[in-house]
């Protein structure tokens, strides 16, 4: 962490300030919130996040808490300490990372696709929001399909296995941030990154009887 920071001071002549916390509780959420207190921040990116395998009745509630909290409250609590800032100066940029998943119910996701369902729905109301205020403040939720990252090997998906295969189709970070930078100069609010076989997943969940699109992702993620 501290290299890839000493990184980009150098590069981007910018001060960075690494903050390494696990999140798991409110009161992690706030050390993170106490040590941004006093820095002008113009850009927010909410990308923290992580998966976990298994049947909700098969885990911990203690997972599913933490998780929550990651996804969700510690990106509401930090749009929450950064908007001032911006709303005073009439600028700034707001991103949450949501995903595919928010589209698409899926066996063994339970939690990670509902939170990122909040995020989605959340951002899109606040893009509203301040559209209603009149503000210069950009805000974009983005929803990347499959994208090999470490994100999934934390999943027992290795990435000799990261391969387009039928209607799966691999992306790259690089990718998805063009997409979403792109998306974000036309002013839209929601980032779909994960081209054709995202678009056609989510619209056969929406076209198809729910019993038979609930039939099809049993059988594909029995």
């Amino acid at each position: 962490m501290n290299t890839i920071a000493h990184n980009l001071q150098h590069k981007y002549s910018v001060d960075v300030l690494p903050i390494i916390k696990k999140i798991a509780s409110m009161d992690d959420i706030d050390d993170v919130i106490l040590t941004m207190t006093g820095k002008d921040i113009q850009v927010l990116v909410n990308n923290a996040g992580y998966a976990i395998n298994g049947l909700f009745f098969e885990r911990p509630f203690t997972e599913y808490l933490a998780m929550i909290n990651l996804h969700i409250m510690l990106s509401l609590r930090l749009i929450g300490h950064v908007f001032p800032m911006m709303e005073k100066n009439n600028d700034g940029l707001i991103i949450n990372i949501s995903s595919d998943s928010a589209y698409l119910p899926i066996p063994g996701n339970a939690i990670y696709s509902g939170t990122k369902a909040f995020i989605k729905q959340f951002t899109e109301c606040l893009y509203l929001d301040i559209r209603k205020k009149n503000l210069k403040i950009k805000t974009l939720v983005v929803c990347p399909g499959l994208t090999r990252t470490n994100f999934h090997e934390k999943i027992d998906i290795p990435k000799e296995e990261q391969q387009n295969k039928g209607l799966i189709r691999w992306s790259t970070p690089e990718r998805v941030v063009k997409k979403s930078m792109k998306d974000i100069e036309k002013g839209k609010s929601i980032s779909m990154t994960g081209g054709f076989s995202t678009f056609l997943q989510v619209l056969l969940y929406k076209v198809l009887p729910k019993k038979l699109f609930y039939n099809i992702v049993l059988k594909m993620f029995g």
